[in-house]
């Protein structure tokens, strides 16, 4: 069973369904895991809420719970590998993530947790780019 894993270890979609006239978001990985709002602040709120209610439901099922996908990922050591190719505070500026956080974690080979990992692989595969494993990664 998959206790562990946080909203952040998913691939979040969150869009404006002009039909409904609402925010939508949700974790394609996990079937009905879904929500919205008036607003993508309020959706994502939303979403936090039925992941945990699933999240739950599963435990109590005793069904194991759905994995991330995992082939959306880089580590810090590819990254160091790239650096001198892309400019990390860009990456981090289109990646949402503090240009600080990548920075020290890239210097010090800390790895990336999860939702790092993928949102920096999302950044790359937007713009043709994809990092090819290291040796003994």
């Amino acid at each position: 069973m998959n206790k562990n894993s946080t909203i952040k270890d998913y691939d979040l979609h969150v869009y404006w369904d002009g039909r409904a006239g609402y925010f939508v978001a949700e974790i394609p990985e996990i079937p009905t895991c879904a929500a919205d709002g008036a607003t993508q602040a309020e959706a994502l709120a939303n979403l936090e809420e039925t992941f945990a209610v699933l999240k739950e439901a599963y435990i109590e099922e005793n069904r194991s719970f759905p994995y991330p996908r995992l082939d959306l990922s880089v580590s810090a050591r590819q990254l160091a590998e790239a650096s001198e190719v892309i400019k990390m505070s860009k990456l981090a500026e289109l990646a949402g993530i503090p240009v600080q956080t990548l920075a020290s974690k890239v210097n010090r080979g800390t790895e990336l947790n999860v939702g790092e990992s993928r949102k920096i692989a999302r950044v790359l595969k937007s713009h043709g780019l994809t990092i090819s494993p290291t040796k003994g990664s």
